[in-house]
């Protein structure tokens, strides 16, 4: 499949990287994750994939696809609670879109 795309790279966090990296660019992927960032990797992870989406759809991209990983004890967003945790309030899902 390789021979069948185009392989660019931009860093997720600057969003004037991103714009040649998504140009004239139809289908992109984010696989992309901050565990090894440390305690603050879940607002490092939002902010880069909030980074990206915008910076996908300024570019006219027609389909993008996000995949992060998160853990579930550190939650890259409060509306996710993990087990034993008590579900999140209306303010904090609210928080994340």
């Amino acid at each position: 499949w390789r021979d069948q795309v185009e392989v660019v790279a931009g860093d997720v966090l600057d969003p004037e990287s991103l714009r040649p990296a998504l140009e004239a660019v139809s289908i992109a992927y984010y696989l992309v994750h901050s565990l090894a960032a440390g305690a603050d990797y879940a607002v490092r992870d939002l902010a880069a994939a909030r980074t990206f989406a915008t910076a996908a759809r300024q570019a006219g991209v027609e389909r993008s696809s996000i995949s992060a990983a998160s853990r579930p004890t550190a939650p890259v967003c409060p509306s996710i609670s993990p087990p034993g945790k008590p579900p999140a309030t209306p303010s904090e899902k609210r928080a994340c879109r």
